[in-house]
């Protein structure tokens, strides 16, 4: 791989683990009914869509190919953002981002199975390696929390829904409109905006008829919470922006065997760290075997 694929990694893995912990942070301590989830999908995606318009300095061009592959992604796009939201609100930070991030294995061996892309046994060792990082790194500790019962059901659809992306962004790089990137990030996610906003109205206005002690429970209306809302929502659209900007251009010109093992285990990896620094999670002995597997098999994955 040459320097720009390493930067682009970089800046992607830097974006996409600042976006989990702002998620984190907005569904532990912000997010207080089902249209908070919706409000966050549609002021993320409008900030998401201006960090694109901004990085392409509005020249975007939108083929029909490019239009179906984006409505695809910008339905199953606002899927995922709101089960991974609750997913987060009703269960621990890390085991929902290993569960999540083990989807790799779908976009991986697509690649292998419809795209004819070539695994090595380097590669395979590697794939291996993360896939049992992720396994090692789902054990609980006496000291976690229980998640709730509906947490295994969001984060089952968030685990299939993110490797639909990988999916859905294989596709595309593979059709007529592949040169697209901007074109097909701006339509996805402008779509996931128009899709979210009627759905946070309907629920808005449903939590004030139906309980109006649970809607003046949403978003505290002080004005500093506001602002600490608005910086959360604005960092998680440039970040969200940037993640899919730079990660359909990735797709298009790197193995998925590479590609969506590196992404998807260094995020689960930063996250881990930042899990145990910042949120104080504490990793059992098998867990920390996983990371470190977890980290070989990106060294590998990346020679």
């Amino acid at each position: 791989m040459n320097l720009q694929i390493y930067l682009l990694l970089a800046v992607t893995l830097a974006a996409g683990l600042c976006l989990n912990v702002v998620k984190n942070v907005f569904c532990k301590k912000y997010q207080r009914s089902i249209s908070d989830t919706y409000m966050y999908s549609v002021v993320n995606g409008i900030f998401a869509v201006l960090t694109v318009a901004l990085i392409s300095g509005g020249k975007i061009s939108v083929s029909s190919a490019t239009l179906f592959y984006a409505v695809i992604y910008g339905l199953n796009w606002v899927l995922l953002a709101v089960v991974n939201n609750l997913a987060l609100k009703t269960g621990p930070l890390s085991y929902t981002s290993v569960i999540i991030s083990l989807s790799l294995v779908i976009p991986t061996f697509s690649g292998w199975l419809f795209w004819n892309e070539k695994i090595n046994a380097l590669q395979l060792i590697g794939i291996i390696f993360m896939i049992m990082c992720f396994v090692l790194s789902n054990e609980k500790s006496g000291d976690d929390k229980k998640a709730k019962k509906i947490w295994y059901v969001y984060v089952v659809i968030a685990f299939v829904s993110n490797g639909f992306c990988g999916i859905i962004q294989k596709l595309h790089q593979s059709s007529s409109g592949a040169e697209e990137t901007t074109g097909f990030v701006f339509t996805a996610l402008l779509i996931s905006v128009v899709i979210s906003t009627p759905l946070m109205l309907f629920f808005k206005g449903k939590e004030r008829k139906n309980c109006p002690s649970e809607s003046s429970e949403s978003l505290k209306t002080d004005s500093k919470t506001k602002y600490i809302v608005l910086l959360l929502l604005l960092t998680a659209g440039v970040c969200s922006g940037l993640v899919n900007q730079i990660n359909l251009y990735l797709v298009g010109i790197m193995d998925s065997a590479v590609f969506f093992p590196v992404v998807n285990g260094g995020n689960l990896i930063l996250t881990m760290l930042l899990s145990v620094t910042a949120f104080k999670e504490k990793p059992t002995s098998k867990q920390w075997l996983g990371l470190a597997m977890g980290m070989t098999a990106v060294i590998m994955l990346c020679l």
